[in-house]
């Protein structure tokens, strides 16, 4: 208490992330630390998140549309990183997860909001 009123979260608190943010942080993490396995596929991924492989697909669609995964075919097919780890940051996510169910295009490399905040994320 302080001067008679309760300190602490009186109203509901405001997530810093959406859940399709942090699904694409999650998913690109989970490829990330599987690379030298190889593709991951979404099953597995899914599997991993704890979540039914539908709902997972519109992220990793938006992440291969956005240059961040590949798709890689075959019957040893999923998901790899289209770049070097470092050459990743949590902005090139979050603009990715950004765009699931847009569709292509949705939101340009240049259209990012001014004030959006560049979080860079680097496994050095």
């Amino acid at each position: 208490m302080y001067n008679g009123h309760r300190i602490g979260i009186a109203a509901p608190v405001m997530p810093l992330l959406s859940r399709k943010s942090l699904l694409a942080i999650a998913a690109v993490t989970n490829v990330a630390l599987n690379a030298r396995i190889g593709a991951l596929s979404s099953k597995a991924l899914a599997k991993s998140l704890h979540l039914p492989p539908s709902h997972l697909e519109p992220v990793l669609q938006a992440l291969v549309r956005e240059g961040i995964l590949k798709a890689v075919r075959g019957p040893q097919g999923g998901y790899v990183l289209s770049r070097e780890q470092h050459r990743l940051t949590a902005h090139d996510i979050l603009r990715a997860a950004r765009t699931v169910g847009r569709g292509p295009g949705a939101i340009g490399r240049s259209k990012i909001a001014q004030g959006d905040e560049v979080i860079s994320w680097s496994t050095k």
